[in-house]
């Protein structure tokens, strides 16, 4: 777990996760890679 939130507009910590499809996604990676990157946080269950 992260140990702080990030405030509106601060930038998000680096982070690396496994996609539906078992790829690796990497925060960093894709912006560094020219990418645009929406997180989008849900609070609650499906």
């Amino acid at each position: 777990m992260i140990g702080s939130i990030p405030d509106i507009n601060e930038t998000a910590p680096d982070f690396s996760v496994l996609t539906e499809s078992g790829a690796e996604f990497n925060l960093n990676r894709e912006l560094t890679a020219g990418n645009h990157v929406l997180l989008v946080f849900y609070r609650g269950h499906w």
